[in-house]
């Protein structure tokens, strides 16, 4: 209901006054008009104004599932580098192609340069075999025998921390006087000892027995560990292809002294392992 007219419709001073209209030496002033949108028209705006923010806030969610996709797959291709890494590494330096070269040349020096060569290749392929049969079948022989992954990370830390220690003192002997005697009488040394136990010998095999239990957190975690150990067996026979100006090149001293630096390498990584194994035996408690 409208204000009361002060001094009714007699007084249209009175009435402006009652408008609240700015008054200016006695005349009265027009307001000038306001725009001003009802109610009903603000909140139709405001939807209207949010409609296109709704595929936005749509879009926004879509872009960080995308994110977080991208993400996880950052992480585990970062892993899957660190874990490579570490495959080569400790396999090569298991394998030892440098130190390997004085080996090969005591067994097979007095034999002609293609026949070092052709047996340098098979032994490379027989060690590669059994290397394969271990990485693939070494999960289920641990089910079967009910050990744990993270025991066999113990137990294989500490053959590898006891073969980094022979390095590191340049006590290292992959055979036994026994196989070693033998070795020298038997007419072909592809298999044994060169093969096994000189290339693929317990260490290696315990190795990429548990590089493969690692590798089978992700998708393409065994091929990656197969192929990784494809080259280091590529550098092995390299290696032995160059053993004789390896051997004048280095001396003794000079292979020592990288089969030092390679133990303590085997060293570090086989606290690692051991330490590994602990955390997954404590786990499953």
């Amino acid at each position: 209901m409208a204000p009361p007219v002060p001094g009714g419709l007699s007084n249209p001073i009175g009435h402006l006054l009652a408008l609240q209209l700015p008054v200016e030496d006695g005349v009265p002033r027009c307001r000038p008009p306001t725009l001003r949108t009802p109610r009903y028209a603000q909140r139709a705006t405001h939807d209207v104004a949010h409609v296109p923010n709704i595929g936005a806030s749509a879009t926004t969610v879509k872009e960080n599932l995308t994110l977080s996709g991208a993400q996880e797959t950052r992480y585990a291709v970062r892993h899957m580098l660190a874990l490579a890494i570490r495959a080569f590494l400790t396999l090569f330096v298991l394998l030892d192609p440098i130190g390997l070269a004085p080996l090969f040349l005591g067994l097979a020096g007095n034999r002609s340069t293609a026949e070092r060569a052709r047996i340098a290749k098979r032994a490379v392929l027989v060690a590669g075999g059994v290397l394969l049969v271990f990485a693939i079948a070494g999960s289920w022989l641990l089910t079967n025998l009910g050990i744990s992954l993270g025991a066999f990370r113990v137990a294989g830390g500490v053959l590898l921390f006891r073969i980094a220690v022979d390095m590191v003192f340049a006590q290292l002997e992959r055979e036994t006087p026994e196989e070693a005697s033998e070795a020298r009488v038997r007419p072909e040394i592809t298999v044994f000892p060169l093969a096994i136990p000189l290339i693929a010998g317990p260490g290696a095999l315990a190795c990429i027995m548990i590089l493969a239990g690692e590798a089978h957190a992700f998708t393409w975690g065994l091929p990656m560990v197969l192929g990784v150990c494809v080259v280091d067996l590529a550098l092995v026979l390299a290696g032995l292809h160059v053993a004789v100006r390896i051997a004048h090149l280095l001396g003794q001293t000079g292979i020592n002294v990288v089969s030092r630096v390679l133990g303590v390498l085997l060293a570090a990584l086989a606290v690692q392992y051991v330490a590994d194994g602990v955390r997954g035996l404590l786990a499953t408690r």
